[in-house]
């Protein structure tokens, strides 16, 4: 009886063990990542900076910098935490792999939080709303009062934007032309081997400033008024993603991100 007691206790003992060991685990693996940024000093975020007023490249003082309201939100972030950033600049499609294999803790480059990409990763709450719109060259303004005015016509939109997915979507007619950066899709309509460049609001906006040659399209798109949101990883970062959050409510409730995304609107122009 003593042994078969001695076993049952055992048994008992570390089932009880295994019990507090998977709620400690569960417990330090929504504060993990938190830990670690706070331990490494530095908040590796990813951005991929062609994407005025949000993120782009200017030189300031005879040097490249990376500057925009996701910039600042992004500054905020760190601020918060108590650690300096570094920044990752990439192809917008080269992001969420980045995100999921550990190499940048965060990402904010004007990511929509689309039911896909949920799947893959977690994000904020949205920090600004905005809608879609299509650049054209000013010279074909007549040609283009409604969606359908596409079809057929090579469009340019971001790889791995929601752009990509939905125009698909709504204009299955159009031949797409789906390039990494903002930049050269720009440089595609100026050259005429696209017709328009589909982007969000503010986006159109900067672009068009900088290009007297370039108008936006008078054309409504089907879809809702929608956001950028900053990711991380999925499932683990639950403090993180909750400091994250907290400053993201802070900077939008006090109308800080509007002004910012009106700030370098500006900026990106001169």
């Amino acid at each position: 009886m003593k042994s078969i007691f001695k076993k049952i206790s055992s048994i008992a003992l570390a089932s009880a063990l295994c019990v507090t060991m998977a709620s400690c685990k569960s417990s330090s693996s929504s504060t993990d990542k938190l830990d670690a940024i706070k331990k490494a000093g530095v908040l590796v975020v990813g951005t991929s900076a062609d994407y005025p007023p949000f993120e782009f490249h200017k030189q300031q003082n005879g040097q490249d910098k990376i500057m925009g309201a996701d910039v600042e939100i992004a500054e905020q972030i760190a601020k918060k935490i108590g650690v300096k950033i570094q920044w990752q600049d990439m192809d917008f499609d080269g992001l969420l792999p980045a995100l999921q294999s550990g190499k940048i803790d965060m990402i904010i480059a004007g990511m929509i939080d689309t039911p896909e990409r949920e799947k893959a990763v977690d994000f904020s709450h949205k920090y600004y709303l905005s809608t879609d719109q299509a650049i054209i060259r000013k010279d074909d303004l007549s040609k283009y009062s409604k969606l359908s005015d596409l079809s057929g016509k090579h469009i340019g939109v971001q790889l791995g934007t929601t752009q990509q997915d939905d125009m698909k979507k709504w204009l299955p007619s159009g031949d797409y032309v789906a390039l990494g950066k903002d930049t050269d899709l720009i440089l595609e309509l100026k050259s005429k081997k696209v017709d328009a460049v589909i982007l969000e609001e503010p986006i159109v906006k900067a672009y068009v400033s900088q290009n007297s040659d370039l108008v936006t399209a008078n054309i409504s798109f089907p879809k809702a008024t929608q956001g950028p949101a900053v990711a991380v990883q999925k499932g683990n970062d639950k403090e993180f993603l909750s400091t994250i959050n907290s400053v993201v409510d802070g900077l939008v409730s006090s109308k800080k991100v509007d002004n910012w995304v009106a700030q370098y609107t500006t900026l990106s122009e001169k």
